[in-house]
């Protein structure tokens, strides 16, 4: 539940010789210059407008605005000669700097996104479109010249919106990881397939099962083969 609503905030006190007191016929007023308030959950977030509560000197009456005549109810408020205090408005700094704060790090973001794609790094983690199965992670297990060794992550999402690291793992055999040259790694790049990256550090641990010149060759990762779509990833489960 969201608590919102008007407060006032007394700015300041005019005295008043010219009007009396409609009770006691002979006290002078003094007439306490409000500023009426918008506030949500008690923050100030904007003035709206001046009341004027009148109170006589020799009866202590209060007399509400409605009480008095238009005339004096506008030369009370002409008479103050105090402006509402910038605290009034401090819902509006904190959503600026709520605002300006998301900004900042959407812009940083986007600059340190842009700088992982262009500097990959072992331990990058990309989620990746495949045009038929949809998004996955792949993380970057080793980099060796022109290529980039990739280990999939076992779980596929039908949109990006609902895709997360939460859900399956990268614990795959070797031998269903997959190389991508830089050249396909940057038609995924430029192509806008590669939706989002983020720099982990960690790789599997598993490189030392890894050879490239030695052993069973179901061992070893698959090669990538390059087709419409780009760099091979596994197929859908």
């Amino acid at each position: 539940m969201v608590v919102f609503g008007t407060r006032n905030k007394r700015l300041e006190i005019v005295d008043d010789r010219m009007y009396k007191c409609p009770k006691c016929s002979g006290g002078p007023l003094a007439h306490n210059i409000f500023q009426e308030y918008f506030h949500i959950w008690y923050i100030p977030f904007f003035p709206i407008r001046k009341k004027v509560v009148a109170k006589c000197v020799n009866c202590g009456s209060e007399i509400q605005q409605e009480q008095l005549s238009p005339v004096a109810v506008e030369q009370a408020k002409m008479s103050s000669t105090k402006r509402a205090p910038l605290q009034l408005y401090s819902g509006l700094f904190i959503v600026g700097l709520i605002i300006a704060s998301v900004a900042i790090i959407t812009v940083e973001n986007g600059r340190k996104q842009k700088n992982f794609l262009s500097n990959p790094k072992p331990g990058d983690v990309y989620l990746v479109e495949d045009k038929s199965s949809g998004y996955s992670y792949f993380r970057v297990e080793k980099i060796t010249g022109d290529s980039m060794l990739m280990n999939p992550n076992s779980a596929w999402f039908p949109d990006k919106k609902n895709a997360s690291l939460s859900y399956g793992s990268f614990d795959k055999e070797v031998r269903q990881w997959k190389y991508w040259s830089r050249e396909e790694f940057e038609m995924l790049r430029t192509s806008g397939r590669i939706d989002d990256v983020s720099r982990t550090g960690l790789t599997s641990g598993m490189l030392d099962e890894i050879s490239t010149e030695t052993g069973s060759s179901d061992e070893k990762p698959a090669s990538s083969s390059s087709g419409e779509d780009g760099p091979a990833v596994p197929a859908a489960h």
